[in-house]
């Protein structure tokens, strides 16, 4: 009797012990969140947004990319950024497309380095404009007005549906990111992918776009 008492309370022991074990291990593996923008906060801190006229309402900010009142263009279209010091770490976010030539997402360095740029087309639309492309660019040589960019993979990117959600994923690893659209994912490396970040900008060409639910999770 006396046995079988001592048997239960070291079993016990060794289940609470195992538990904390695990907690431990959970609580340092779990990811920690740098960014969540819900988008409930129309002047939430973290998140700037430099060019084109926004509207935040219920979760979703949405903006368009189209002709001025005198006929033309602006180069470059409707930008939300956020800028925090990250190397490796997970970017993630749903959009929505309409009518767009092109939906970029540029991680960069410090100015003017410039690490990661992934530009995504909408479905059966890649020979419409600029073709999709994941690349990275070389150090900015002195004197140079832009860096020289470095392709990385300009097939097999998953393609974004018309006006709908798209759930759109980038998680840097050092040398390497694997960028996933709506549960498909290429993975790429570089030496550049390695590099400090410090600022995430989502970009459209032409056309209408929403997002939500934007977060950056690092590892613990």
């Amino acid at each position: 009797m006396k046995q079988a008492f001592l048997y239960l309370i070291i079993t016990l022991i060794a289940v609470c012990h195992f538990a904390v074990a695990l907690h431990a291990e959970s609580a340092t593996t779990d990811p920690k969140v740098l960014i969540e923008d819900n988008f409930s906060d129309a002047d939430y801190a973290p998140r700037k947004l430099p060019k084109g006229n926004w509207e935040i309402t219920d979760g979703v900010a949405s903006a368009q990319h189209g002709p001025e009142p005198d006929g033309k263009m602006k180069k470059h279209g409707p930008q939300v950024a956020y800028a925090t010091d990250f190397t490796d770490g997970t970017v993630s976010f749903d959009v929505k497309c309409s009518k767009c030539k092109a939906f970029t997402v540029a991680v960069d360095s410090a100015k003017p380095d410039k690490v990661y740029h992934i530009r995504l087309k909408l479905k059966g639309k890649n020979d419409v404009g600029q073709a999709a492309l994941i690349n990275t660019f070389e150090p900015k040589a002195e004197g140079a007005r832009k860096a020289v960019s470095i392709s990385l993979l300009e097939e097999g990117i998953p393609e974004l549906n018309e006006g709908e959600w798209n759930h759109v994923e980038i998680k840097f690893d050092g040398n390497q990111a694997t960028s996933t659209v709506n549960g498909k994912s290429n993975a790429i490396s570089h030496d550049r992918i390695a590099l400090l970040k410090r600022v995430i900008k989502i970009e459209l060409q032409t056309g209408e776009f929403s997002i939500r639910n934007f977060s950056l999770t690092v590892p613990n």
